[in-house]
């Protein structure tokens, strides 16, 4: 008898086990579907598409903030089939909310669209490669909602199983402080500012063309 209870006990622990290749998070809504944590992954060249600020301010974000990275990490999204997605999560403080229904004084858990923590300080690379532990900046998000989704191998990513807030694109939704200079796309403003002195003036700017717009 005592040897039938040592047998179980060990087949339960192999199936316990083999519950890790399921991934580092538990997905209640997203069926079929492993994220894992990773610093393995072929990295690519991005070609982020052009963009107006019109399509950066008013269609792609729905709420814009200020404030610091706390913590960052690759994730691999598999969808089966070799149907994968290399992305980041960021833990994101809010220090000041510019638009949206976001809080102050809140962490909240950012999907960015592609990994971070890949960009040399002499590399010119899209700007969420850029993003560490303690990047402070001004980023524009959206609103994870119970609709937000993503799609593969006819499996279904429920962005809220992740995440908070995402962010759109790569290279055009923030305004981040690198040493001492302040790094973004001027797409993000027609190409008619290049640069700023630091993210209060970049964050003063914003708050006027949103003025401008209400």
């Amino acid at each position: 008898m005592k040897k039938l209870y040592a047998v179980l006990i060990v087949s339960a622990l192999i199936l316990i086990t083999g519950c890790s290749s399921k991934g580092d998070f538990e997905l209640k809504r997203s069926k079929g579907i492993t994220v894992a944590y990773t610093d393995t992954f072929e990295k690519t060249s991005i070609s982020p598409m052009r963009l107006t600020s019109d399509d950066i301010f008013n269609r792609y974000s729905n709420t814009i903030v200020r404030g610091t990275i706390e913590s960052i990490r690759n994730i691999k999204i598999d969808y089966g089939k070799k149907a994968t997605a290399i992305k980041a999560l960021a833990s994101l403080k809010i220090d000041t909310v510019i638009s949206g229904n976001a809080a102050e004084n809140t962490v909240v858990t950012v999907l960015l669209p592609s990994y971070a923590g890949n960009a040399s300080e002499a590399e010119s690379s899209v700007l969420v490669s850029r993003f560490r532990n303690g990047t402070k900046g001004i980023f524009l998000l959206n609103e994870v909602t119970e609709d937000t989704i993503a799609e593969a191998n006819n499996r279904t990513l429920y962005y809220d199983d992740l995440c908070d807030y995402y962010m759109f694109g790569e290279d055009h939704f923030a305004i981040i402080a690198v040493d001492n200079d302040i790094i973004f796309n001027p797409e993000l403003f027609d190409d008619e500012i290049s640069s700023f002195a630091s993210l209060a003036e970049a964050e003063a700017k914003i708050r006027t063309i949103l003025a401008e717009e209400s």
